[in-house]
């Protein structure tokens, strides 16, 4: 950017663009590894992620083998990880929340506010049984009827 001449002290790499890739990424997994401690890490929503994150994600996976590291992935039920299953790998399916479930977590959330049964239906049918669904769900009522209450 400010077109100094590093070329002596700083050489151009002598490696491919692929090789340049591969390398970014190892150093990248030893980098996130490189704590002395226990590393626990949570990575969220694998089936958004782009071919090179998955391929760092490989490599952290196939690190955590050897290193004392967690890694918690999520990802939806579609997704297949292009890395292959060992032995230290587990995987299991949350499934959707039933409709009693649903009721009951309306009812913790929102306790202050209690919801009539009919609109605790119309959550149930609406989020599908999916948590994250049911709190934001209810989250935007309880905002609505905040705002229609008027400022306190």
């Amino acid at each position: 950017m400010l077109n100094l001449d590093v070329s002596a002290k700083y050489p151009p790499f002598a490696l491919s663009p692929e090789q340049q890739r591969k390398r970014l990424m190892t150093t990248l997994a030893r980098w996130l590894f490189a704590s002395v401690q226990s590393v626990v890490m949570a990575v969220e929503d694998l089936h958004w992620f782009d071919a090179s994150t998955l391929e760092l994600m490989q490599l952290l996976v196939e690190q955590a083998a050897t290193d004392r590291v967690m890694l918690v992935c999520t990802a939806r039920l579609e997704f297949r990880a292009p890395w292959t299953p060992r032995a230290h790998h587990t995987h299991f399916t949350l499934n959707r929340l039933t409709a009693r479930d649903v009721r009951e977590l309306v009812v913790q959330v929102v306790a202050a506010n209690a919801l009539s049964g009919e609109a605790i239906d119309k959550v149930i049918e609406r989020t599908g049984g999916v948590p994250l669904f049911v709190e934001e769900l209810n989250a935007c009522r309880a905002r609505k009827r905040r705002c229609q209450a008027g400022p306190a």
